[in-house]
C-alpha cells in the first residue's frame, strides 16, 4: 500500500525556524524547508502500520485480560 503521507516517494517537507544569534528563541525567525525521511514509512514510500511511530504501541505486549 502506497504510503498515504508522502504519495510514495519515502520523503516529506519540514519546515524549520532559524533565529540568527546566541539566542535560539528570540528575535526574528527565518523558516527553512528540508525534505525529510518520511515517520509514516520510515522512507520505504510503502505504508506498514509496523514501522509507523506515530501510533500508540503501549499496550501491544499487555497480556489478555483475565476471564
Amino acid at each position: 500500500m502506497t504510503c498515504p503521507w508522502c504519495h510514495g516517494s519515502g520523503y516529506t517537507t519540514r519546515a524549520l525556524a532559524h533565529c540568527v544569534g546566541p539566542d535560539p528563541f528570540r528575535g526574528p525567525a527565518e523558516t527553512v524547508h528540508r525534505a525529510g525521511q518520511c515517520s509514516h514509512c520510515r522512507g520505504s514510500g510503502t505504508y506498514d502500520s509496523a514501522l509507523d511511530p506515530t501510533l500508540d504501541r503501549t499496550h501491544d505486549e499487555d497480556p489478555p485480560p483475565a476471564p
